[in-house]
């Protein structure tokens, strides 16, 4: 940590990172600690959201674990109806993307999809009405994703609860290092019986069977043996 730039504290996955580390560990009030601190720089991340939720609710802390929780299911069809009107061609999903992303506290976004419909079909009563207002409140709002107030992390406070504090023993050994770097790479393909049985199907809704760049070749699996055990 210390060899990192200052910087990176103000990255939300570097505390997202950190938080699935304690969370490993079991170290319960770090991982709180991290995931809170990553949802303070960026409300809208999901797993993060979900995953604090359910280390309170394991802490006992039933209320704030009930606001994180629906706060990741609304996170959670946000980025599905994104996904899907983001073409311009769901009308139905641009209107869900609209209403949750100014219930989430995503006004830009919200103000963003309501002109993505009017531009498709001008006379739009919802689009319109949302539109207008919106409207008065853009030249107030700083360039932020979300408003300050619609971010529930701000109003839960973990300021007393650990950072992470892991010793050198956690980390690598210099000879187990060194031996990673001087042995040599290999793949051995894998046929008759002992070769895993795998089809693949493509998650994607019938009616939208669009194909990203990284889904062309389908899935897979890769094993790496990162600590020499065997």
């Amino acid at each position: 940590d210390a060899a990192l730039p200052a910087a990176i504290k103000q990255h939300p996955a570097y505390w997202i990172l950190l938080g699935t580390i304690a969370q490993q560990h079991e170290q319960t009030p770090t991982a709180i600690r991290c995931y809170w601190e990553a949802l303070k720089l960026d409300p809208t991340r999901q797993q993060a959201t979900y995953q604090l939720s359910q280390l309170l609710r394991a802490s006992g802390d039933a209320a704030s674990a009930d606001t994180l929780l629906e706060r990741s299911r609304l996170l959670e069809r946000y980025f599905t109806a994104v996904s899907a009107g983001w073409s311009g061609t769901d009308m139905a999903a641009v209107r869900q993307a609209a209403e949750l992303a100014e219930k989430l506290g995503l006004i830009w976004e919200a103000y963003g999809w309501s002109q993505l419909m009017l531009d498709h079909q001008p006379r739009t009563a919802w689009a319109q009405t949302l539109v207008q207002r919106l409207q008065s409140r853009l030249p107030d709002l700083p360039l932020e994703r979300t408003i300050v107030s619609a971010n529930p992390a701000l109003t839960l406070d973990f300021g007393s609860y650990p950072l992470p504090e892991w010793s050198s023993s956690q980390e690598p050994r210099p000879e187990t290092t060194r031996s990673a770097a001087e042995t040599p790479f290999r793949l051995t393909p894998l046929r008759g019986p002992s070769a895993p049985q795998f089809t693949y199907f493509n998650g994607a809704p019938r009616d939208r069977q669009t194909r990203r760049m990284y889904e062309f070749n389908g899935g897979g699996v890769a094993v790496l043996d990162y600590d020499l055990d065997g």
